[in-house]
Parts: C-alpha cells; structure tokens; sequence
C-alpha cells in the first residue's frame, strides 16, 4: 500500500544544500504549503519560482508563508509554483537523475511540524512508474510531500518527495531529470 507523504516525529539535524547565491537554505528556501485540510512542502528554484506536488498544491486554502501562490505548471504529481514575494537565495538542480545505492536526503515539513526535517536515504532503483525508490531507517512523513530530494554529496535536488509505503519501508520520489525543469537531459 503507497501513502502519500503529506504527523510525531523529532526534528532531525539539517544537512546543508547548496543555493544557486551560496546561502544555505533558511525559511524562504524550503518552505511549508500550510492547506485547510493539511500541509506539505515547497522549494525555491528561482525568485519567484518554486516547486512542490499536486496532492499538496491543489488541496483547497493553500498558502506559502501566509500568502496565495498560482500553479504555472503541472505534470502527473511534479506541480512548478510562482509567489509574488521574491527570495534571493534558492535549490540547485540536479538533472542527471537518481543513481542505485547513493545516498540522499529528503528534506520537508513531517507531520505538519513548524521545523524543517531531513530523512537519510539511498536510492534502490526505479519503480514501474519511473518513479525513483529508496530506502532509509525512516521513510518520507507526511507533511515532507513536495519537498527536495538532494544528493548528499553535492546537496543538489534530484527529485520531489511523492509517496511512501510504510509497510515495505520505501520512499518514491518523483525525478527532476523528467520535468520542465530539466528539459535537455
């Protein structure tokens, strides 16, 4: 059974991720989608622009920091989002797509907490779906839906948070390399 990943569950230690203006992501970079019916999470990949999934963004009475926020673009899940209030800082992307047995880190808002939360995972293959799996001592949480799956190592997004199955342990992630965003790879 696959669960969306929209909870209690400790805070866990940020790793850093890198920023296109080299700050490290602090509030207006990894943001909370707060919903009338639950919450999930968004990142910055440009001033204006950020990117999330559609089972967050199209639930009724979305905001990003208090404020409304338009879907500019949508695909199966991958949903690219534009906010009025322009940020100087945002995520790096990775378009090369997820490599088996490397380690990532998915990073949200679990369970509708207020602090960002990071889960340690390794990739195990593609799903039948062209979704990636990993695995990890924990999976993605509800509330972390939307959120940037990095590259541990260079600290570069690779995918969106999509879904979990509790049961066998693995996270999906949906890749950047098949969206707008990566549009030559």
């Amino acid at each position: 059974m696959r669960a969306l990943a929209l909870v209690p569950l400790m805070a866990m230690t940020a790793h850093p991720v890198s920023t296109e203006s080299g700050i490290q992501p602090v509030g207006d970079v990894i943001v909370k989608v707060d919903c009338t019916a639950g919450s999930g999470t968004a990142f910055r990949v440009g001033p204006t622009e950020l990117i999330s999934v559609a089972h967050v963004a199209t639930m009724a009475g979305c905001t990003i920091n208090g404020a409304p926020f338009t879907i500019t673009y949508r695909h199966g899940d991958f949903t690219a989002l534009k906010v009025e209030k322009p940020s100087d800082a945002w995520l790096k992307i990775d378009c090369s797509g997820f490599l088996p047995r490397h380690h990532y880190i998915a990073y949200g808002f679990a369970r509708g907490l207020d602090s960002e939360t990071s889960v340690d995972l390794t990739a195990l293959g593609l799903s039948q779906d062209g979704e990636a799996m990993l695995i990890g001592v924990f999976e993605a949480q509800p509330g972390q839906s939307g959120g940037p799956v990095v590259d541990a190592g260079s600290g570069e997004v690779v995918g969106t948070v999509n879904a979990a199955n509790w049961e066998a342990g693995v996270s999906f992630s949906t890749p950047l390399q098949d969206t707008k965003l990566c549009p030559h790879s």
